[in-house]
């Protein structure tokens, strides 16, 4: 396959992903976002922890989630009408807001990531195992090398 043809070929499967990607992140989480269940992951490896924790800064999320602060504090308001958090202020700086999940918060978490998880078992199962296991070995084998050729053009070793 030439050049061309690959780079069309790239362009159509990952626009059918991102297609997919929206469309199977909206039918399979009944009660959040997407982006609401990476907040609810982050937040509850904050609270597994076993010493107690006062929770998460809205700050150290939003960095987390590589998004906006402000963007972070409005999901968050959303958030929390729907009972999956609280936000207490910090005593020691009051411009810095906590953020713990609720038990609400935590089975919601566990139901859409089951969801998830038994969405990805069918895929996977149908794929097979050995060809399961080929498409992830290439995978993770195409990030390294788009990392690896991306750092050479941060360092300035060749341009784009």
């Amino acid at each position: 396959m030439d050049q061309e043809r690959l780079r069309e070929e790239y362009l159509r499967v990952t626009h059918r992903m991102g297609k997919l990607r929206m469309t199977s992140a909206a039918a399979l989480l009944t009660e959040v976002t997407q982006l609401e269940l990476l907040a609810l992951e982050r937040l509850s490896d904050t609270s597994r922890n076993d010493s107690p924790s006062k929770g998460m800064y809205v700050s150290t999320l939003a960095r987390n989630l590589r998004v906006s602060p402000p963007a972070v504090s409005r999901m968050l308001r959303g958030m929390e009408g729907k009972g999956l958090i609280t936000r207490t202020v910090d005593e020691a700086n009051r411009r810095n807001t906590y953020i713990l999940l609720t038990e609400k918060g935590k089975a919601v978490r566990e139901r859409s990531v089951g969801q998830m998880e038994e969405f990805f078992k069918h895929v996977f199962i149908a794929m097979g195992e050995d060809d399961a296991l080929q498409f992830l070995k290439l995978w993770n084998r195409y990030v390294d090398l788009m990392e690896a050729e991306l750092s050479r053009i941060l360092k300035g070793e060749r341009e784009c």
